[in-house]
């Protein structure tokens, strides 16, 4: 049996021949159901390729996105690229520099997110990866080890709830973690048993660290979440009972145990019940924790604004540029929240520049967002003169995407007349468009294209690569443009009709890609597309039978 890992390059061009003579889709025998297989094949073959032109962090997770996407017909082989996977991040850990350790981490962390679903062993060995070099609370990258195992917990709970309390386990050793309350919620509505085990070490751990916030998320578990205990709520009120009996005399909530006050005050029935010997000393610290100050004498605040013009109004009065820019955009927005569409863009329009700098990215998301659906709401009243009024006076790097918002939406209601005019336009701007997410918004065209006009497909995925390629040519500075955008390897999801329309055309087409990685990621997306018409057309011939390899 030949290695995947020992494919050739120079072989890949005799497959490409034998898999793929140079003739148009539309002269294949369509109802050949090993063609789509050998099209897999064949990306197979290029993205092993691919491989060993990415570099040491991006190789793996590669690896791990391949293995996904064959794991339902080829597990042996998916098997081997995990492992490839897992051995590429472990070597050479040991003399690596502290950038490169929080990259291998990050492409661990990524690949551990792809194998949960597959693979146990592969999953336990990640973890174990994380806890063999991770210090609790040392640092973001053992709060990010926490969340990845956590998260691979969450992936899993379903299918192997043990797996999850595994790794539920090894995140909690890892350091604080924003998805660990989410995990014990979904752990304790599955399976009780394991659901007590992790909250108990988690109490212990939340007791023996003085950690309070974690503390207040299993005091919401307990009380709050499913199959309540009240010996579980026991435990946990005598946990927090310390706490709260050595808050000092001095009120405020910034005193040790006046933390827990807040949260403990809803609670004092459940240590009446509960915990009836410490009950009175919480009482009176939760009191003393709570207690206005004596000595304020500031007048009671007054109401805040809550309608579009009162918030306008503390926006002409407010001090500083942060607190106008805070009232202008609630008012922007609560107009938006009223359907009062023209109304929350004459009020986006009227902010300064530096206004629009105190949003950070939120004025330019709102300001195509809100024309959009002005846009769509005059022409549900078949008014297309304001609605090109709105979309003119949208500003040119947003108005691309306020032509496809509105072209999705009018292909939705049926107006396909409507839609394509306005699809055309926002491909025309969207090729001047200079963003971050102007790949996403050539994805979203080309699924709409499918549908509208499948002709264009082609010509609009070549623009997509022609993008691609200059979002990532070098800037003044020597940096690239979004430069691992890729790190995950998410297979890019281009629609199956592209494929279906001219295979050995988007081959080349892709070929075309300049980045290794951004390549690698849409033939990932080719191969998925490849392998699930074939998984289609197996079914529907022969159900039950469609088991492949992958060479």
């Amino acid at each position: 049996m030949r290695k995947p890992g020992l494919v050739l390059f120079a072989g890949l061009f005799g497959l490409a021949a034998l898999f793929c003579p140079p003739v148009r889709f539309a002269q294949q025998d369509k109802k050949s159901e090993d063609f789509w297989l050998l099209q897999a094949r064949v990306f197979t073959d290029y993205l092993l390729s691919d491989a060993a032109r990415l570099d040491r962090f991006d190789r793996p997770v590669m690896l791990g996105q391949l293995a996904a996407i064959w794991w339902k017909d080829d597990q042996e082989h998916a098997q081997v690229w995990v492992q490839k996977a897992i051995h590429d991040l472990e070597n050479g850990a040991s003399y690596e520099s502290q950038p490169d350790r929080r990259r291998r981490l990050a492409a661990a962390r990524a690949l551990l997110k792809i194998t949960a679903r597959m693979d146990k062993v592969s999953s336990d060995h990640l973890a174990s990866l994380f806890m063999s070099e991770t210090n609790p609370n040392s640092g973001a990258d053992d709060r990010e080890n926490a969340n990845s195992l956590a998260g691979a917990a969450l992936e899993v709970l379903e299918r192997d709830p043990q797996q999850a309390l595994e790794l539920g386990l090894a995140s909690l050793r890892a350091g604080r973690c924003s998805q660990f309350t989410a995990l014990l919620w979904n752990l304790r509505a599955r399976d009780i048993a394991l659901g007590d085990v992790l909250f108990i070490a988690a109490l212990k751990v939340a007791q023996a660290a003085a950690d309070q916030d974690l503390l207040t998320s299993l005091a919401a578990v307990a009380f709050n979440g499913p199959a309540p205990l009240d010996e579980l709520r026991r435990n946990v009120l005598s946990v927090m009972a310390p706490f709260l009996l050595a808050a000092p005399g001095a009120t405020g909530d910034g005193a040790s145990g006046c933390r827990l006050a807040a949260i403990t005050e809803p609670l004092l029935g459940q240590f009446d019940r509960l915990l009836p010997e410490k009950a009175p000393f919480v009482r009176n610290s939760v009191a003393r924790c709570l207690r206005p100050s004596r000595d304020s004498t500031e007048p009671a605040p007054a109401s805040p604004p809550k309608t579009v013009e009162e918030l306008l109004q503390a926006a002409d009065k407010a001090a500083d540029v942060s607190e106008r820019a805070s009232y202008r955009g609630r008012a922007a927005y609560l107009a938006s929240q009223q359907e009062d569409f023209d109304r929350a863009l004459q009020i986006l329009d009227g902010f300064s520049e530096e206004e629009r700098r105190e949003l950070d990215g939120t004025w330019e998301n709102w300001r195509w967002d809100f024309a959009s659906s002005a846009a769509i709401a005059h022409l549900k009243k078949a008014d297309r003169y304001g609605a090109d009024k709105i979309i003119t006076s949208t500003p040119a790097a947003l108005r691309a995407f306020v032509q496809i918002s509105v072209a999705n939406a009018m292909a939705d209601n049926g107006d396909q007349g409507t839609a394509i005019r306005y699809l055309n336009e926002g491909r025309q701007g969207l090729q001047k468009v200079d963003a971050d997410d102007a790949v996403d918004w050539y994805l979203s065209l080309l699924r709409r294209y499918e549908s509208l006009a499948p002709n264009e497909g082609p010509a609009v995925f070549h623009e997509l690569i022609e993008v691609m390629n200059h979002r990532d040519e070098p800037k003044p500075s020597g940096e690239t443009k979004n430069s691992g955008s890729y790190s995950s390897m998410a297979p890019m999801k281009l629609p199956a009709f592209l494929l279906q329309r001219d295979v050995n055309g988007v081959r080349e087409t892709v070929s075309l890609i300049e980045s290794s990685a951004a390549r690698a990621s849409a033939r990932l997306g080719l191969l998925n597309s490849s392998l699930e018409l074939w998984r289609k057309e197996t079914a529907a011939n022969k159900p039950g039978k469609n088991k492949a390899r992958a060479h």
